[in-house]
């Protein structure tokens, strides 16, 4: 997909680029977190989205014990977590750039700061899924927008996930998706398609020596 990043059109709207959001597990950080395990455990359907499925049980009691659950999950998987090949080097290019910085996962706040923390991993501003209905939901990114005073197509939001796709799809963003050697592609047509983080380097060296 490299004529995506050639393309007049879309050079012209990167360059307007200010802010870039980035998904958390297997985007900036690895995650090894067994979700068919954990949807078992729950006796969460495959087809249901597995917060939702949380969100919607009727007794409290039940809700609360599944979403300790989730939390001693996350915790595990926080505390194995690594960072991916290239993302603490593309953090610091941005951050040198003056680009305006952020995480939005669908991970508890709990978890993410132990995975931010354990892997010297800093931005500006963190979103899980206590501060705004879960993505692919566009509330997170549109709040960004209004903190820093953007266009919505002034922020890429990159990551591995139909979802990060989606979330920035519907919020008017820019997309770019790291496919980690998937064949399949996202059914929503992301604006970018790398197969690893690494690959954005040479195309924010570019942006940034064009600003």
């Amino acid at each position: 997909m490299t004529e995506l990043v050639v393309s007049r059109k879309l050079v012209k709207q990167l360059t307007q680029v200010k802010a870039v959001a980035f998904d958390l597990d297997n985007t900036l950080v690895s995650s090894d977190l067994d979700f068919v395990a954990l949807r078992a455990e729950l006796y969460c359907p495959a087809d249901q989205d597995l917060l939702l499925y949380v969100e919607n049980q009727s007794c409290d009691t039940i809700k609360s014990d599944m979403e300790k659950t989730i939390l001693e999950h996350e915790m595990r998987d926080a505390q194995r977590s690594a960072p991916m090949l290239g993302a603490l080097d593309l953090l610091s290019r941005l951050r040198e750039a003056e680009f305006h910085l952020a995480i939005v996962t669908r991970n508890c706040r709990k978890a993410t700061l132990k995975k931010t923390s354990v892997n010297n991993i800093r931005v500006d501003r963190i979103i899980s899924r206590e501060d705004y209905p879960a993505k692919p939901n566009p509330a997170s990114l549109m709040s960004l927008c209004q903190q820093w005073n953007l266009r919505p197509d002034q922020l890429l939001y990159v990551g591995d996930h139909l979802y990060d796709i989606k979330t920035a799809h519907n919020a008017g963003s820019l997309s770019c998706y790291i496919a980690h050697a998937n064949a399949t592609e996202p059914q929503v047509k992301p604006s970018l398609y790398f197969d690893e983080l690494t690959d954005l380097h040479s195309l924010f060296d570019q942006i940034i020596a064009s600003r």
